[in-house]
C-alpha cells in the first residue's frame, strides 16, 4: 500500500465520520438507508434501488416513514461540476426536497426543488435558492443543524421557516415540464396543428430523449451532420425521417406516422418543440445556455401524468374533460395501488395477475401496475434482470385498457413502451427490441393488438372476455347531460345520472373474484336526492365494500409550497375499494379515512392520514340514508347519536308550505332568470318591487340602505309574490363572514334564487325572530354542516332542502323563550344599524346568550355542547382554511390541561362505582409528538391534572416514536398512528402536535375508546 493509497483510505475514513457525526446530529441515523439490504419496508426498497439506477453516484437516503427526504452524497472535497450534475438529476428524478453533500471539514445542503444551474457558471450553484445552508464541521454545528433537524422537518416547522419558503413546488421538474408543454401545445395549435398531431409529435420526441439520454441511441442513426436529435429538429425532411426509421424499427404503436401530419408540421412548428425540450420557458421566450431536463432519468410516470392532464383538458373529439374526469396525481395511483397491488413481500409477489383500467387515459395506474408485476417477477425469480421475453408475456398478457379517445389508447400504449425500455440496457433497446402491438385492431390483423381497447366501455367488446384480478382507475365524472346509452343505463337501473355512478356499477361485471378500485366523486357519498340514495343502497348492499378513502377536505388545500394533490379537480375524490363477492367471514365495519390537510404536508412531499381521520363505520348503516358518512368525515361517534337522536323530532318543513299549500307558513325561492329570452316572461308587480341582492345580506339583520329597485322586467320563475313581502326571513344557501346566514326584515323585497324566503301572513314578527336566531344559532350550523350535501365537502352552500330538515324546535319554544331570542335579534340589528360590524365582541356575547336558550331548550349536556363546539370551532375552521386553520396550530399546555380533565371527568363517570379513579399528568413541552399520562390508582381525590415538564430522555423517547409513527401507505401517503401505551397502571396518550388532536371532543372519544378497551391495567 502506498502512502496515496494512505491518503486515499484517510480521506473516506474522514468522510464517514463526518457523515454519521452528521446524521447524529440531524437525528436521521435510525432512517437513513445505505444498502438495499436496509429498508424497512418494499416500498423502501423499491425507491433504494431507484435512486441508485438513476442517480447512480449517491451514499445514502433519509426516509420519513416511506417517504425519501434527502439524499447524502459524500466527498472529498466540493467538486462544483459533479454537484451542478448530481443535483441537475435529483431535480430531474422528482423524488426528495433534499440533498446533504458531506466533506469532512463542511456541510452543504441542496433545495432539489429548485431549477438545476448552470454548468458553466459555477456561481449559480451558490445561491440562496438552491445552496440553502453551509456549515463548518469543525465549528459547534449542534445550532447550525437544528433547523435541519428530522423533528424540524417532519414536524412541518422547517417549511414554516424563512429557510423554507425557498421549496416552491413551482420549481419542480413536474411542475416545470407540464407548464411549459401546456404553453407549447397552445401556440402549437394557434400555429394550426390539430391536437392528435401535437400529441404525436411532442410523444415521439419525448421517446427519442429517452433513447439518446440513455445512450441507447448513436448520433450515427441521425441524418447528416446532425449529432443529436436538437440537431435534427432544424430540418422537417430530416426529422420525419427519423420518425419513420423509428417506426419500422420499434413496430408497436408508437405514433404512427401519416401523410396528413408530415404535410401539416413545419420548420416554425419544429422551432417550438425544440425550445421547449431544451428548457426555454415557452412563456417568456427565455432560453437556457444549457439544457435542464433529462428524460434518462425523469420518472416515467411523469410522462404519463402529463399527457393524463393534456387529454383532460382537451374539449374535442369527445375528450374525457367532457365526462367531467380530471388528471390523477401520481400520489392516488400509487396509493390506490399499494392496496391492490403492493410492491412484492414475502406475504405477496405473484405476478401472473390480469389488470383493467376501464378508463385508461394516458395510462398512469397500467405503467404503475405493469412496474409493480415486473418487480414481483424479480422478487419471486430472486433475479436483478428480467428476460425480454418474461417482460413482453407480462405487457402483453396481465395489462388492459379501455378508452373511448383513440388519442388516449395510443398515448397509453407510448407510456408502457417507455416504461418496457425501463428494463432494459441502452443497446440492447436499439440491437433487439421490436414492440409488440398493443392497440386493438380488429380491421387489421397483421397490427392486432389485445391491450388496448378504443372502445366504449359500456357497450360489448372483447375486453369482456377476461375476468380480471383487478380493475382500477379514475372513470369520468359528470352529472346529467350525459350520452343517450349511458343515460340509459342508469336510468334502467333506478340510479342519478351520474356517469360515476355507472363506472362503479359496471365494473362488477369484469372482476367476479377479484378487487375493484375506483376514485369517484365524494358525492356518491353525500347527494340527498331519492336516487343517489337509491345507489348507495344497492352499490353498498350488493358489492363488499373493505375501504372508503374521502378526499374531499385535501380538495381544498391552502398553501403554496406543499404538493398540491388536487392541482386539476373539478369536485372532491373518494377511493372506492370493493369486491362483487362477500367474503366467507365478513367484517361487520367498513374501513373509512377522511385525511385532512397539515402544515406538515409541506415537509413531507405527500400527506397523512391521522388516527382520528381512520373510522371503522357498521355495515349495516352504510347503505342506509343515514348521515353516517358526512359526520364521519368530521365528528366521532357521540356526534353521530346526537344527529340521530334529532333527527328523531319533527322538522322545519312539516311546518313550512310551498307557495300553493294550505299553510299559513310559507317557504320558496327568489326569481330566476334565464340567459335565452324566450323563456323569460313579464310581471309587473315583481319588476316594480324593492329588491335586495344576496351579498348584502347579514346574519340577523339587513340593513334597509342596501335595498334597492328589481332591475330586470322579465323573468324564467317568478318566484313565490308571498315571501317577498314584510316581514319575512331571508335565508342565503351561501354564507356571511363564513357563517351560515339568516336575517329577519320587516321591510318589502324581491331576491334571487340564491336567497329562500319564509313568512306569514298574520302577525307573528316575534316568532319570526326567534326562529332567525334559531337558524343562526351554534346548534343550526352544527346540524347543517353534520347533514348537508355541500357544506364540508365541496363548499359554503346549504340548499334549502337541507335547512328545512332542522328539528323544529323553533315551533317549540314557550312564549318567554320567543320573547328573549326576538329581544336578542333587536339587540343586534340596533347594534348593527349603529355601524358594527357582525365580528364585534357586543354582538358575539349576545349570539352566545342565543346558543345558551337552544341548548337549555334542547337539554344538551355539557359534553354535548363541547362536541358541538369542538366542530364549529375547530372541524368547520379546518373545512374553510385549510392548513392554516387554528386546528394545526401548536398546543399550549392549557389545551393538555383541558384535554386531560375532560378525559378524566368521562372515565371517572363510569368508575366512580368502582375502586378505580384516574388522574393525568401533562407535558410542558414544544415537541412534534405531546404526551398525557392517565394514571389509574386506587386512590380517591388525587388531583386531577398535574403539569411537568419534559426531561432530555422524555424528548427523545417522543421524537424517536415519531420517527416510528409512519407507516406505508404509498410514496406520497403516510398514515401516522396515535399511540396508546399501558405500563402498569398508566396510559400514556401520544399525538401530534396539533391543536385538532387535544379537544375537548378528542378527549371525550379517547375516553370512550379507553372504556372500551377495557382497564386491565393492573397486574
Amino acid at each position: 500500500m502506498t502512502k496515496y493509497d494512505n491518503l486515499d483510505l484517510r480521506t473516506k475514513l474522514d468522510q464517514t465520520e463526518a457523515y454519521k457525526k452528521v446524521c447524529s446530529k440531524l437525528g436521521y441515523s435510525s432512517g437513513v438507508i445505505e444498502h438495499a439490504e436496509q429498508a424497512h419496508s418494499p416500498v423502501q426498497r423499491h425507491l433504494f434501488s431507484e435512486a441508485r439506477r438513476l442517480i447512480k453516484n449517491i451514499d445514502a437516503l433519509y426516509f420519513s416513514g416511506d417517504v425519501p427526504i434527502a439524499y447524502f452524497k459524500l466527498l472529498s472535497d466540493f467538486d462544483e461540476r459533479e454537484i451542478i450534475e448530481l443535483h441537475r438529476r435529483v431535480w430531474n428524478q422528482n423524488r426528495v426536497p433534499l440533498l446533504y453533500v458531506v466533506t469532512p471539514s463542511e456541510l452543504r445542503i441542496y433545495n432539489c426543488f429548485e431549477e438545476p444551474a448552470n454548468p458553466e457558471k459555477e456561481e449559480e450553484l451558490d445561491t440562496q435558492k438552491r445552496l440553502i445552508r453551509k456549515i463548518n464541521l469543525a465549528a459547534d454545528i449542534l445550532k447550525d443543524l437544528k433547523n435541519f433537524s428530522r423533528e424540524q422537518i417532519d414536524s412541518g416547522a422547517f417549511w414554516k421557516s424563512e429557510i423554507g419558503r425557498y421549496f416552491r413546488s413551482d420549481k419542480r421538474v413536474d411542475q416545470s415540464l407540464l407548464k411549459n408543454l401546456k404553453i407549447t401545445r397552445k401556440k402549437l395549435h394557434k400555429q394550426g396543428l390539430d391536437y392528435p398531431v401535437i400529441h404525436s409529435l411532442l410523444g415521439r420526441s419525448i421517446f427519442i430523449l429517452y433513447l439518446e439520454d440513455r445512450g441507447a441511441i448513436d448520433k450515427d442513426k441521425y441524418y447528416g451532420s446532425a449529432t443529436t436529435y436538437f440537431d435534427v429538429l432544424e430540418n422537417p425532411d430530416a426529422t420525419y425521417q427519423l420518425f419513420k426509421k423509428l417506426e419500422e424499427k420499434f413496430n408497436g404503436d408508437l405514433f404512427p406516422v401519416t401523410i396528413e401530419e408530415q404535410n401539416a408540421v413545419e420548420k416554425k412548428h419544429l422551432k417550438y418543440v425544440r425550445e421547449l425540450f431544451y428548457g426555454t420557458q415557452m412563456d417568456t421566450g427565455q432560453q437556457p445556455l444549457w439544457r435542464c431536463y433529462d428524460f434518462g432519468v425523469i420518472p416515467i410516470e411523469l410522462i404519463s401524468a402529463i399527457y393524463e392532464e393534456f387529454l383532460h383538458t382537451e374539449k374535442e373529439k369527445g375528450y374525457p374533460s367532457e365526462k367531467g374526469a380530471y388528471y390523477t396525481p401520481h400520489a392516488l395511483v400509487e396509493f390506490i395501488l399499494n392496496e391492490v397491488l403492493p410492491w412484492p413481500s414475502d406475504d405477496g409477489y405473484q405476478h401472473e395477475l390480469s389488470i383493467l383500467d376501464p378508463a385508461c387515459g394516458s395510462g398512469i395506474f397500467l405503467v404503475e401496475a405493469f412496474r409493480r408485476l415486473v418487480a414481483r417477477w424479480k422478487f419471486s425469480h430472486e433475479e436483478k434482470n428480467i428476460p425480454i421475453p418474461e417482460l413482453k408475456h407480462i405487457l402483453t398478457n396481465c395489462i388492459h385498457g379501455v378508452d373511448i379517445n383513440l388519442d388516449a389508447i395510443r398515448v397509453a400504449a407510448f407510456s408502457l413502451y417507455l416504461a418496457f425500455m425501463d428494463y432494459l440496457e441502452p443497446k440492447t433497446i436499439w440491437e433487439q427490441i421490436r414492440f409488440p402491438y398493443l392497440v386493438y385492431r380488429p380491421d387489421d390483423p397483421d397490427k392486432y393488438g389485445k391491450n388496448l381497447f378504443p372502445m366504449d366501455i359500456f357497450k360489448a367488446g372483447p375486453f369482456e372476455n377476461t375476468n380480471y384480478d383487478i380493475v382500477v382507475g379514475n372513470p369520468p365524472w359528470k352529472r346529467d347531460g350525459l350520452l343517450e346509452h349511458i343515460s340509459n343505463y342508469l336510468s334502467s337501473r333506478g340510479f342519478a345520472q351520474e356517469i360515476a355512478q355507472a363506472f362503479l356499477w359496471r365494473a362488477r361485471d369484469f372482476s367476479s373474484n377479484g378487487k375493484i378500485a375506483l376514485l369517484a366523486t365524494s358525492k356518491i357519498l353525500f347527494n340527498t336526492e331519492t336516487k343517489d340514495c337509491y345507489f348507495r343502497s344497492e352499490f353498498f348492499g350488493k358489492n363488499y365494500v373493505e375501504m372508503v378513502v374521502n378526499f374531499s377536505a385535501l380538495r381544498r388545500t391552502k398553501g403554496r409550497r406543499g404538493r398540491q394533490l388536487f392541482v386539476s379537480a373539478v369536485g372532491p375524490a373518494t377511493i372506492f375499494f370493493y369486491r362483487t363477492n362477500k367474503p366467507e367471514t365478513p367484517k361487520s365495519t367498513i374501513l373509512y379515512c377522511t385525511p385532512k390537510p397539515t402544515r406538515a404536508d409541506n415537509a413531507l412531499p405527500g400527506i397523512m392520514i391521522e388516527a382520528s381521520e381512520i373510522k371503522f363505520l357498521p355495515r349495516a348503516k352504510c347503505d342506509t340514508p343515514s348521515n353516517i358518512w358526512k359526520v364521519a368525515m368530521w365528528g366521532t361517534q357521540r356526534d353521530l347519536e346526537i344527529i340521530e337522536e334529532f333527527q328523531k323530532y319533527g322538522n322545519l318543513a312539516a311546518h313550512l308550505g310551498s307557495c300553493r299549500s294550505d299553510l299559513s307558513w310559507k317557504k320558496a325561492r327568489g326569481f330566476q332568470t334565464s340567459p335565452n329570452p324566450n323563456k323569460n316572461k313579464p310581471n309587473d308587480q315583481l319588476s316594480n318591487m324593492p329588491f335586495i341582492n344576496a351579498k348584502d345580506i347579514t346574519r340577523f339583520w339587513i340593513n334597509p340602505d342596501k335595498i334597492t329597485k328589481v332591475k330586470p322586467n322579465t323573468f324564467s320563475a317568478f318566484g313565490c309574490m308571498e315571501t317577498y313581502f314584510g316581514p319575512h326571513i331571508l335565508i342565503k344557501e351561501g354564507q356571511s363572514n363564513k357563517k351560515f346566514c339568516a336575517a329577519f326584515t320587516e321591510h318589502d323585497c324581491a331576491f334571487r334564487d340564491t336567497i329562500t324566503g319564509v313568512s306569514r301572513p298574520s302577525d307573528k314578527s316575534a316568532l319570526m325572530k326567534a326562529i332567525t336566531a334559531y337558524l343562526n344559532s351554534s346548534f343550526s350550523s352544527y346540524f347543517l354542516f353534520m347533514t348537508a350535501s355541500t357544506w364540508g365537502v365541496e363548499r359554503e352552500r346549504v340548499y334549502p332542502s337541507e335547512v328545512f330538515q332542522l328539528p323544529d324546535l323553533a315551533f317549540r319554544f314557550t312564549d318567554e323563550q320567543i320573547d328573549k331570542l326576538a329581544g336578542n335579534v333587536d339587540a343586534i340589528g340596533k347594534l348593527m344599524a349603529d355601524g358594527l360590524p357582525e365580528t364585534d365582541a357586543r354582538i358575539l356575547k349576545i349570539e352566545a346568550e342565543i346558543d345558551q336558550i337552544i341548548y337549555a331548550n334542547l337539554d344538551l349536556s355539557e359534553s354535548e355542547r363541547f362536541l358541538i363546539e369542538d366542530v364549529l370551532q375547530y372541524s368547520l375552521d379546518f373545512f374553510q382554511e385549510g392548513e392554516k386553520s387554528k386546528a394545526c396550530d401548536a398546543v399550549q399546555t392549557e389545551d393538555l390541561r383541558v384535554y386531560a380533565r375532560t378525559f378524566c371527568d368521562a372515565v371517572n363517570s363510569i368508575l366512580q362505582f368502582g375502586e378505580l379513579e384516574a388522574s393525568a399528568t401533562v407535558y410542558s413541552d414544544d415537541a412534534p409528538l405531546r404526551l398525557a399520562s392517565i394514571r389509574f390508582s386506587g386512590v380517591k381525590g388525587e388531583k386531577a391534572v398535574n403539569i411537568s415538564y419534559s426531561t432530555n430522555g422524555l424528548k427523545e423517547a417522543l421524537a424517536s416514536l415519531d420517527r416510528q409513527n409512519l407507516q406505508e401507505y404509498s410514496e406520497s401517503i403516510y398514515v401516522r398512528r396515535n399511540v396508546k401505551l399501558y405500563d402498569r397502571d398508566t396510559l400514556h396518550i401520544i399525538k401530534p402536535d396539533e391543536k385538532r388532536f387535544w379537544t375537548r371532543s378528542m378527549a371525550l372519544r379517547d375516553a370512550d375508546e379507553t372504556l372500551a378497551e377495557g382497564l386491565n391495567l393492573r397486574e
